[in-house]
């Protein structure tokens, strides 16, 4: 009977994959058309479901910052926003056949977000719809919409399992350090076509300018977009699982080099604002830590000021693209990394003094992220079809203020500002009373909190790109520390003087 059980259970078996295996075979045929990429996703979505129910919520923390978009997917969502719906998914069914799973939650934090998901919503709607040309839409915009709403389910995905204490180092490293991967694209270029496949997974669009300079008929400066990304994230993480005190050391060199190495990366991406960012962050996180009492602070004036007599002596003398970095300083560079730098500063001004008029226009109703394809067509016959109107067109302002207030108005202003004194007020408890394991970590995320709003704000930023960053801090620290009781939230409301850091429980 034994004997007759296994032969029917292997029959069943053979049933059931001979018949897929002769589907896969069919469509290997011609494995590029779209019939075939479905087939091939829905056979690999159905194997991968007992991965995903184990490892959904780190699947989702070392995606979060990865540079990976999958060519066959329409409008190449990157894959945070794929996992943040999935791990939603998961932790949801995890919650409903298991009764006694609880989910952790900061209402603090989720009703700033719900606000804001429903402007949202409500100015895609009044607005024109979602549309996006990538589905087959004549609208064009509708990623902004995906992107927001796909960073609020990141936020819930990640927040609803909590990392043990034990394992916080390496998964926050993972969440850090997977922005590494946005250096593979200039690297895939720099090689050659013998490794052109690696674009059909990460976005070849960090390489443009590469391709530009390379195929220009005039002198060009090109910048590196994902050395940008990987520096930033090297230096995330370092600071993030050690402190930066402890970078700072002769004892272990290996991180002194790593930070070193992210600082030369960030000179010799091309942006101004990286550059920028990298030393907002190293101040802040320098008096956070109350470095500034130590021995470090004269060592480091020392450092400074020889490092800075050898840049201004030999600033002109550095490759082109460093000079374009360091332009916003007050030394000689190149005409043409000059030229470069100014142009591109003259273009933002120019665009904001066109975009600043039509604030009062949408302010109690924001214009929205759809644009229809036929203005598009009659601008372009006209010849209205040059960087900045294209950039205007499609709601990139190159401004945090300007990029939330014009799609989304007065709402989505203070919706974001509702949110943000709350992640603060948050990411403040958990810096001064948070376990003290933790401890690195809770100052780095209020740290990077800081200067991301400062960044967004006074130098750089566009919203639907950028929120998807402030809802993974919110979400990571939430993971880490738990919510709040209300005697907690009590007391870091009481608060007198919240800039007035106190010493953190060691």
């Amino acid at each position: 009977m034994v004997n007759s059980f296994a032969a029917s259970r292997a029959a069943v078996v053979y049933a059931l994959v001979l018949p897929v295996a002769v589907l896969v075979g069919f469509f290997l045929a011609d494995p590029t058309a779209y019939g075939s990429i479905a087939i091939f996703l829905i056979i690999g979505g159905v194997l991968a479901v007992p991965i995903l129910m184990r490892w959904h919520h780190p699947i989702l923390i070392l995606s979060w910052n990865a540079a990976i978009n999958p060519f066959f997917l329409p409008g190449r969502p990157y894959l945070w926003m794929l996992m943040s719906g999935c791990s939603l998914f998961f932790a949801i069914v995890d919650r409903t056949v298991d009764p006694d799973r609880k989910l952790s939650q900061v209402p603090s934090l989720t009703k700033p977000l719900l606000f804001l998901l429903v402007v949202v919503l409500a100015t895609g709607l009044m607005r024109g719809g979602f549309g996006s040309q990538a589905l087959g839409s004549q609208t064009y915009g509708g990623k902004g919409y995906y992107y927001i709403v796909a960073a609020v389910a990141g936020y819930f995905a990640l927040s609803t399992q909590r990392i043990p204490v034990e394992r916080a180092g390496i998964l926050t490293g993972l969440f850090f350090l997977s922005g590494v991967t946005a250096l593979i694209p200039n690297i895939t270029y720099a090689i050659g076509s013998g490794t052109s496949f690696l674009f059909y997974l990460f976005p070849p669009e960090y390489a443009m300018e590469q391709a530009s300079a390379d195929y220009s008929l005039v002198s060009n400066i090109f910048r590196i977009f994902g050395l940008s990304v990987a520096s930033t994230a090297l230096y995330c993480w370092v600071v993030a699982n050690y402190g930066l005190g402890n970078v700072l050391t002769i004892h272990r060199p290996w991180r002194l080099g790593i930070f070193l190495l992210a600082w030369i990366g960030c000179a010799f991406c091309g942006f101004r604002s990286i550059l920028i960012q990298f030393f907002l962050l190293f101040t802040v996180q320098f008096w956070m830590e109350g470095l500034f009492r130590t021995r470090i602070l004269p060592v480091l004036l020392g450092l400074g000021l020889v490092t800075g007599a050898l840049v201004i002596h030999q600033s002109d003398q550095m490759p082109l693209v460093v000079q374009r970095t360091l332009s916003f300083l007050p030394i000689k560079v190149s005409p043409l990394a000059r030229e470069s730098a100014d142009s591109s500063l003259e273009w933002r001004l120019e665009m904001w003094n066109i975009m600043m008029p039509e604030i009062p226009r949408y302010l109690l109703l924001g214009k929205g992220y759809g644009v229809d394809a036929t203005d598009i067509a009659i601008n372009s016959q006209r010849g209205i079809n040059n960087t900045l109107d294209t950039a205007i067109q499609g709601g990139d302002y190159h401004s945090g203020p300007l990029s939330l207030i014009i799609p989304f108005g007065i709402w989505g202003v203070l919706a974001v500002l509702w949110f943000w004194t709350a992640l603060f007020r948050y990411l403040l408890w958990n810096y001064r009373q948070g376990h003290p394991d933790l401890a690195r970590i809770n100052t780095f995320l209020l740290v990077l909190f800081i200067v991301k709003v400062l960044f967004f704000l006074f130098v750089f930023g566009g919203f639907y790109s950028d929120i998807y960053v402030f809802a993974g801090i919110a979400g990571l620290s939430v993971s880490l520390n738990g919510p709040l009781t209300r005697e907690r939230e009590a007391e870091v409301v009481e608060e007198p003087d919240v800039w007035a850091m106190a010493p953190r429980r060691t």
